[in-house]
């Protein structure tokens, strides 16, 4: 295993086998697997047992809605629940990790009848709706930053009119307030209490994406009024 690649998404694996601990791409080349993803891990391929457990239950029913009982999921909820500490013994099923946020969200608000959630910075929790509100990192949340500059542009473009300029800066009180609270916020705060520590809407990747819609929407403007067609070509010979 002499190749090692440091970010997984650059290997662009077809990969078509498993067998134990490892994977086989579609040349037959073998690597060993030792992903780990949210909230999962490899613990091998292609087990007997696993596989057998499987064919058992496909042989008997593969699929039914959750509105009829099934015996299997009955006993895995049990076998489940028997792990739990306490009286943790109420079981619901979900698909993705995403859906069991979004129903633990849920079952705090109406058990506490709270709908304040609090999350940690640069916690990613879902891609749903409620889950992405809890979800400090600009690239798992909607662009609201970028629309709303695409938005500024439209209007100046169906007016005919030209933008003087775009202001994204706040004051310091305003952009250290979600992490101020009662505290005054002094300029020598702001060293650690800047809002683009924590607000996704100001950070260091939307901001570049932010410049790069100025600068195309400024070139289709110089294009359409035919500034680049003045500009003089260069030579052709050295």
């Amino acid at each position: 295993m002499a190749d090692v690649a440091a970010h997984y998404d650059d290997l662009e694996l077809n990969i078509v086998e498993g067998k134990m601990q490892y994977l086989f791409d579609e040349d037959g080349r073998r690597y060993l697997d030792a992903f780990g993803g949210i909230a999962t891990v490899c613990c091998g391929h292609c087990h007997p047992d696993v596989v057998e457990a499987i064919v058992n239950q496909a042989k008997r029913i593969q699929h039914s809605t959750v509105l009829y009982l099934n015996h299997a999921i009955a006993d895995f909820a049990e076998a489940l629940a028997s792990k739990m500490p306490g009286d943790l013994k109420v079981v619901f099923f979900t698909n993705s990790g995403t859906e069991a946020n979004e129903l633990a969200l849920m079952i705090a608000r109406l058990y506490t009848g709270c709908n304040d959630i609090i999350s940690l910075r640069n916690g990613y929790h879902g891609n749903a709706a409620g889950t992405m509100g809890a979800t400090a990192q600009s690239n798992w949340k909607f662009n609201v930053v970028q629309t709303e500059v695409r938005a500024f542009f439209d209007v100046h473009d169906q007016e005919g009119s030209h933008p003087g300029g775009i202001h994204l800066e706040m004051t310091g009180q305003n952009v250290t307030e979600c992490i101020g609270g009662s505290r005054t916020v002094t300029f020598d705060d702001l060293s650690d209490r800047y809002h683009t520590h924590c607000d996704p809407r100001l950070n260091a990747s939307q901001s570049l994406e932010l410049a790069f819609i100025i600068a195309e929407r400024l070139r289709k403007r110089r294009m359409r009024s035919g500034l680049y067609n003045s500009l003089p070509l260069p030579p052709l010979a050295f």
